[in-house]
């Protein structure tokens, strides 16, 4: 069977190759479906969205090479530049210089994410394709999350797709965001019955992880969409919508309620919410993890310890961070904060000038939002910094304001740069 499989994607490579070629959001796609699954599908001993990755920048730059096309450069592109240019200079006074070094190709990798999924969409159609792909990855790890909780009583040490529980919700709950918004960009029969399918399966998902901080972050990305598509309509309801989602809602609670928790599993997640608002075990001990990481970033509060040395410096218990901020300030010092802190300025920038230039009413604008509030409450809750969604995350922002903020062009102090030719290469 192993032989099988190898031979059949030997054999299928040009085939894939030719495809990207013709239209690289297919592979944008591809790396959107892989992302949720990373731990689960491997080949030759690497995971499949890596290998998908490398083909994905190895077609985009030939396809450059051979047709003159242009790499596009923004804000946030050299933002992102600066703070990687500082984060592997923080290696040199790392200790563990020699334990660090397949962490920093890793990281840099992941980085990496948000250039190359901004160059491979390069329309409102393009950007669709990858959003359904996104979403039909995050369906297949919502079933596993789902039947990993349920089958192993749900202890959320369990993991799912070879990824730790936390991890997986926030990924199933950054695909249902992702879902809302490609519900209201795909305005076809089949695709909307489609895409009501897999909110029910993502929302149940999204909960049965009993992840806290994906709750916080769904529900703040999804009343923030909703909010836009409220704004779209002015003074009126959309009842239409209203009741769509209300029977979307109603069908998770069913699922929940019927066939996934058991009275073990409704004591689990009543605990869980009550701790959360009660703040009874510390954010699952996170505030004493960040009162050990200040301590540690005071010590060195400007140059930080270097990148990756947050465990070693938490030499309590060896945990992450389990926030970007606190990550980066401990690992890179103010500086690299700084840094950081620059990228998101600048997806804020973004989205401050599509509001001058389309108004509250854009849809764009609540569904960058949507997504940015999603990714800052991940930020605040793990460390995010070091993981793929984050990157591609901020892409797709920037991919929404640029493709479906109207047709009007961002003014000159926003326009991207592109290098070296003329114009980005069109699908």
């Amino acid at each position: 069977m192993r032989t099988l499989a190898i031979l059949l994607v030997i054999l299928g490579t040009p085939g894939v190759v030719a495809l990207l070629f013709w239209r690289p959001a297919f592979g944008a796609a591809l790396i959107l479906a892989l992302a949720p699954l990373e731990g689960a599908l491997t080949f030759g001993g690497q995971s499949a969205v890596l290998l998908a990755t490398v083909l994905c920048t190895g077609v985009f730059l030939l396809r450059a090479i051979l047709t003159q096309g242009g790499v596009t450069i923004d804000s946030t592109t050299r933002f992102l530049g600066m703070f990687l240019l500082w984060a592997s200079l923080s290696l040199l006074w790392n200790q563990d210089q020699t334990k660090v070094a397949s962490q920093w190709v890793s990281f840099v990798l992941q980085c990496g994410l948000y250039v190359l999924v901004l160059n491979l969409v390069s329309s409102r159609d393009d950007l669709r394709v990858a959003l359904w792909g996104h979403v039909l990855g995050g369906c297949v790890l919502a079933a596993s999350v789902t039947h990993a909780m349920v089958t192993r009583d749900f202890a959320r040490l369990a993991g799912a797709a070879g990824l730790g529980i936390n991890v997986a919700s926030r990924l199933v709950g950054l695909s249902l965001i992702l879902c809302l918004i490609l519900y209201q960009m795909d305005t076809t029969r089949l695709a909307r019955s489609c895409l009501l399918a897999a909110a029910v399966l993502l929302g149940v998902g999204s909960v049965v992880g009993l992840s806290r901080s994906t709750w916080l972050g769904v529900i703040l990305g999804v009343a923030v969409v909703a909010m836009g598509s409220a704004l779209r309509n002015k003074s009126q309801i959309a009842t239409k919508q209203v009741l769509v989602w209300s029977l979307v809602g109603g069908a998770v609670f069913l699922i929940l309620a019927n066939w996934v928790f058991d009275e073990h599993g409704i004591a689990k997640i009543a605990a869980r919410f009550r701790a959360g608002y009660t703040l009874s075990d510390s954010a699952s001990g996170r505030f004493d993890i960040w009162q050990r990481g200040f301590e540690r970033l005071a010590e060195a509060p400007l140059l930080g310890h270097g990148l990756h040395s947050f465990e070693r410096e938490n030499a309590h218990d060896s945990k992450g961070a389990h926030n970007s901020f606190v990550m980066v300030s401990v690992e890179t010092g103010l500086i690299g904060l700084v840094f950081f802190l620059l990228v998101f300025a600048s997806m804020l920038r973004e989205l401050r000038l599509l509001l001058h230039r389309a108004g509250a009413a854009s849809p764009a604008l609540a569904w960058g939002t949507g997504v940015l509030a999603f990714l800052l409450v991940s930020s605040m809750a793990d460390s995010a910094v070091s993981r793929k969604y984050f990157w591609y995350g901020l892409s797709l922002i920037t991919l929404i304001v640029r493709h479906c903020g109207g047709d009007e062009p961002l003014p000159a102090e926003g326009e991207s740069e592109v290098v070296p030719g003329s114009e980005p290469a069109q699908a």
